[in-house]
């Protein structure tokens, strides 16, 4: 299997753990939406492309680390994730879509595999495709530079 097709485990409510297997490159849109009991998700580092609103309403969802091959953090990815606490992305990210995160109050901190300078550039971008009254991210969000720390 290469791909997870849309919708292929939506709502599934009594879905707790999943491990992706290697080889799998793509996760198509809301693959796992609304799998609200969804607390554990691993992912290969195959992946190289995750769907729109792919673990929306993944409610128990607490952490999540974006495979290194992802280049783009599409739209609504993790929207209403309200349990989400950490985001952990690579470094390689080329795009981030508005509302990615969208709804996501509990998300406090982002590790970002790059420098503070690849990240504000990837902000920068995503703001211009924003309406002047939104922000890219909630307010509370600690950004940590994996790059800057080693």
């Amino acid at each position: 299997v290469k791909c997870l097709s849309s919708g292929m485990f939506e709502y599934c409510s009594s879905l707790k753990m999943l491990e992706i297997p290697d080889g799998v490159t793509v996760i198509e849109r809301r693959a796992f939406a609304g799998c609200e009991s969804l607390t554990s998700i691993s992912l290969p580092d195959s992946v190289t492309e995750i769907g729109s609103g792919c673990f929306s309403v993944c409610r128990a969802l607490e952490s999540f680390m974006v495979p290194p091959r992802v280049k783009c953090l599409s739209s609504g990815m993790f929207e209403y994730c309200s349990s989400l606490r950490t985001l952990t992305i690579p470094a390689g990210i080329e795009t981030i879509e508005p509302y990615f995160a969208y709804e996501c109050d509990a998300l406090t901190d982002l590790f970002f595999d790059g420098t503070q300078e690849q990240w504000e550039a990837l902000i920068l971008d995503m703001e211009n495709r924003l309406p002047d009254t939104e922000k890219p991210l909630q307010d509370g969000i600690t950004i940590h530079f994996m790059a800057e720390l080693e």
